[in-house]
């Protein structure tokens, strides 16, 4: 069922990311060893993705964590992504209803 794939994604990728290290570490490292700045592509400036938000999210993020703990991050990552699965290692999920 594609609920339940789609569930499972979230649940694997950006939730377990997000709940280890919030949505601006886990984009900073996705970014790679250039940080957010490599995941935000350069774009045409429309009113929905204004050039100036953008830079100063960069910026924010850049100036929170800086560019040059990118090893130091990863393994702080992985070790609480671990800590969160371990946590819920055979706990089940809730019955969906069949509404």
């Amino acid at each position: 069922m594609v609920r339940d794939e789609l569930d499972l994604i979230v649940r694997s990728s950006l939730g377990l990311r997000w709940s280890a290290l919030g949505p601006f570490l886990g984009l900073h490292l996705g970014g790679g060893p250039v940080g957010y700045r490599g995941l935000v592509a350069p774009g045409v400036p429309d009113e929905e993705h204004p050039v100036m938000l953008r830079d100063k999210v960069v910026q924010l993020v850049e100036d929170t964590y800086g560019l040059n703990r990118y090893g130091h991050f990863t393994t702080t990552r992985d070790d609480r992504q671990r800590a969160v699965l371990d946590a819920l290692a055979g706990l089940p999920l809730p019955e969906p209803c069949n509404n």
